[in-house]
């Protein structure tokens, strides 16, 4: 039993003795990774003053420059073998997609054909507001 004691004593100590060893390596580890990193950071400064000294006097601050933005508004002339029927002699997409908005079949006409996003060609076949009950009311409806 005191030969068991004994044994264990050693085992435990040395345990310790390796705890404590490797605890020293990982404490010399870590002081010299955080040196590796201020060495870096003071690099990174000598850089930035190098290069404004290059550059000259520079402001702190940068205003922002906004682009100017225009409308996108397309302006096409309308196919040259269905007549016009308006004074200007073009259609312009203006952001109309309904048959509500139009004036005119051809208009619509026009659109389906040069004008994205549409939502006036329900079954897709190229003809446009098949639905609307102007078509049998409105002369500019007709064909």
């Amino acid at each position: 039993m005191k030969k068991a004691v004994v044994f264990l004593f050693i085992v435990v100590v040395l345990v310790g003795i390796g705890t404590y060893i490797a605890y020293s390596k990982l404490q010399q580890h870590d002081q010299k990774r955080e040196q590796y990193t201020q060495q870096l950071i003071e690099e990174q400064k000598q850089l930035i003053n190098e290069q404004r000294k290059k550059l000259g006097h520079l402001p702190d601050h940068i205003p922002e420059l906004k682009p100017e933005v225009k409308s996108l508004v397309v302006t096409r002339p309308a196919p040259a073998q269905k007549p016009m029927s308006t004074p200007l002699g073009y259609f312009k997409c203006d952001g109309r997609e309904r048959c509500g908005q139009m004036h005119s079949l051809a208009e619509a006409r026009w659109f389906v054909r040069n004008c994205p996003n549409t939502k006036m060609d329900g079954n897709h076949d190229g003809e446009p507001c098949e639905q609307d009950s102007r078509r049998q009311t409105d002369p500019n409806w007709q064909e």
